[in-house]
């Protein structure tokens, strides 16, 4: 490393002159912004100082700027130069551009077909096909090339790629003094690609078959491998408001094959088997100010995202960390730690885009450049060149729901028929969500599946009770009794039933039977403490009419009833204080979702009704939706249904549609849908 020491105090710093030339300019600078003018050094300028003016905050933005580009310079080649690694085999170096000015962190959060290398898996999340290639300028004439393929099917995707590092004028000699031979270097990869998605695992997987193949002066090399990767979506959570925050995870495993080939390390005579790596990483991705394009209808959204991955490697442990900052899809800031810390900026234009990394090396910085050519628009993108196309469009989508609601409903008819009542119950569960005006048939079929599961249920347990009784274990019988209860608390046959062997049993069987009803009101009531830190209130007041229905009322179950009733009226309170409030400040779209939770905690308040259709109808004046508008709005609602309905994930699309119409009408019935679905 270049440059001296320097003594501060009792500590030796290693100091690069260049660098420690641009601190003192930076230094010199920060001062020149910082002091004061001779009119500023006025008594009058002082007094007016005391709120700085829009020039002094200028100043203070500049001299940020200073100080943090100061320490760069000083601080960079220190970290860079401590903990750079260098790579033992070319298989290590990351193709992506983008993953490299993130510190190679993209086994959770890859967004271009470069996953293809850090976990095929992703390659199913790309939003079109993609055409990409990247060189990285490295050392000593050596460089890396990148090229790749990728295109996305319904619930598939595969990609082809290459890499290679090559080496030129290479010097050979057989002795000191010889004339120098020529020669390169060159190690190439290809890669072949596939990814899945399994819905109703919510997992991705993917894997990739590669051919490697080395060749340097007289020798060669040549095998193939695997690598196998997973991901998932752990969460995600969106509000209204148009922030939504997305955690995903990813595991992927690299040359899982034992390999019976050997190969020449850069600059080293001796072999190395290709390296085994595992990889976990995290990633949490935020989605934030959503912009609404009316004359091109046109939704864009701000991407923050940061992501952690733990690599594995040559029985070593070692992290990666980035993050980037994408700018209404267009600007790309990123940076990240990986052995040294790197950055990197991408522009987009229309199709194409540019992407520029640097990443630290062992003696200097290394320089990677990419481009790629999208060839189909994102989903985001959204256009309809006139308003009777877009009829056309919406018209096609309706009449697909409708055919599919009415296929379901049939479907559930017949299974009913033949008593299969769950299947009959889940098919009319999906169906609902497609026509949301006009389902009464379905939700009043869906009524009489689930009474007839309940009744049948309660009949097996009713059964087995009195098989029970009938041998004499009157204790067992009344546990049957208590499940058949726990399904159906408003069977009065079965309240009867447990009061009768309660009244025929024998002082130590009686004594048992009570156990079991106090353990069940126990634990019933442990329940609803859960329910009330979940503010489930609801669910409480239902367990609260079980225990009211064993025993009589007494003190406790008193104090549970008002504890019930106070928590629940403080959460219509807050809900509706927190409406009032946002419709002050204008946040018409948050105060309908604050009201919309006050009213089902209290559906009979017709005040809450009615300031929830007051902040919807604010917000529907202040966002003037056009009938193309509309026609838009329904258009995400019917497709979120319809992928509801054919067991797939309906999240991208209904957040879109909170974000383009967070009042829509229909929203709380498909994501009330949903939850039922998952629980």
């Amino acid at each position: 490393m270049p440059g001296g020491k320097e003594r501060r105090g009792k500590f030796l710093l290693p100091v690069n002159l260049e660098m420690t030339k641009n601190f003192k300019i930076c230094c010199f600078l920060l001062f020149k912004t910082l002091k004061p003018t001779k009119r500023q050094q006025s008594s009058h300028f002082r007094k007016s100082f005391i709120k700085p003016p829009q020039e002094r905050l200028k100043q203070l933005f500049i001299a940020v700027f200073y100080i943090i580009f100061a320490a760069f310079c000083v601080l960079t080649p220190q970290i860079v130069y401590a903990g750079t690694i260098p790579r033992t085999h070319f298989l290590t170096y990351g193709p992506g551009v983008s993953a490299s000015a993130r510190g190679n962190a993209f086994s959770a959060t890859g967004d271009d077909m470069s996953v293809f290398y850090y976990n095929p898996s992703l390659l199913v999340n790309l939003t079109s096909s993609e055409i990409t290639g990247g060189h990285w300028f490295l050392f000593d004439n050596a460089v890396y090339n990148f090229v790749g393929f990728s295109t996305k099917l319904n619930r598939s995707a595969f990609a082809l790629a290459g890499t290679q590092l090559y080496r030129g004028e290479i010097e050979v000699r057989e002795q000191i003094d010889d004339e120098p031979i020529l020669t390169q270097n060159s190690q190439t990869a290809i890669y072949g690609s596939y990814a899945l998605k399994l819905w109703k695992l919510k997992t991705n997987l993917g894997i990739n078959l590669k051919y490697i193949y080395q060749n340097i002066y007289t020798q060669t090399n040549s095998c193939i491998n695997l690598d196998a990767g997973f991901s998932k979506q752990l969460l995600l959570i969106g509000n209204p408001s148009g922030i939504n925050l997305k955690v995903d995870t990813g595991l992927v495993m690299q040359n899982v094959l034992p390999s019976t080939s050997t190969y020449i390390l850069t600059g080293s005579p001796a072999g190395n088997e290709v390296p085994q790596i595992i990889k976990l990483g995290i990633g949490f991705t935020i989605t934030m100010s959503p912009r609404y394009n009316k004359k091109e209808n046109l939704l864009t959204y701000d991407n923050l995202t940061f992501a952690c991955d733990i690599i594995r490697r040559e029985n070593q442990n070692d992290f990666a960390f980035g993050g980037q900052y994408r700018l209404i899809n267009i600007l790309f800031i990123r940076a990240g730690y990986n052995n040294g810390i790197t950055a990197g900026v991408g522009i987009k234009y229309n199709d194409f885009q540019f992407d520029y990394a640097i990443v630290p090396g062992e003696l200097s910085n290394f320089h990677k450049i990419g481009f790629t050519y999208r060839p189909e628009k994102p989903a985001v993108v959204l256009k309809q060149p006139t308003e009777s196309e877009f009829k056309d469009e919406f018209q096609k989508v309706y009449k697909k729901a409708r055919r599919i609601y009415d296929r379901y409903y049939r479907d559930a008819l017949q299974l009913t028929e033949e008593k299969k009542y769950s299947e009959a119950a889940e098919l009319l569960a999906k169906a609902i969500p497609l026509k949301p005006s006009e389902n009464d048939d379905a939700k009043k079929l869906l009524a009489v599946c689930e009474q007839t599961i309940s009744a049948i249920r309660t009949n097996v347990c009713v059964t087995n009770a009195q098989k029970c009784q009938n041998d004499g274990n009157l204790t067992m019988a009344y546990t049957e009794y208590l499940n058949a209860f726990n399904i159906n608390p408003g069977d009065k046959g079965v309240l009867a039933a447990m009061d009768a062997i309660c009244n025929q049993s024998s002082d130590t069987v009686k004594s048992d039977i009570y156990q079991l009803k106090a353990n069940y009101i126990q634990t019933t009531m442990d329940e609803i403490n859960r329910n009330l830190t979940n503010k489930e209130f609801i669910t409480a007041e239902k367990n609260l009419q079980l225990i009211i229905l064993l025993t009589p009322i007494s003190d406790e179950i008193k104090t549970l009833t008002d504890k019930i009733t106070d928590k629940k009226d403080l959460e219509i309170f807050n809900l509706t204080k927190s409406g009032v409030q946002s419709a002050i400040n204008n946040q018409f779209a948050d105060a309908d979702r604050y009201f919309y939770e006050a009213a089902k905690l209290s559906p009979s308040d017709s005040g809450i009704n009615e300031q929830r259709e007051m902040a919807k109808a604010n917000y529907l004046k202040t966002r003037k939706f056009s009938l193309a508008d509309k026609l838009y709005a329904d258009k995400l609602y019917y497709l979120a249904a319809i992928t509801f309905a054919t067991g797939e994930d309906p999240s991208e699309l209904l957040k879109e549609l909170q974000n383009f119409n967070p009042v829509y009408d229909f929203i709380p019935l498909l994501e009330d849908s949903v939850k039922d679905i998952k629980q």
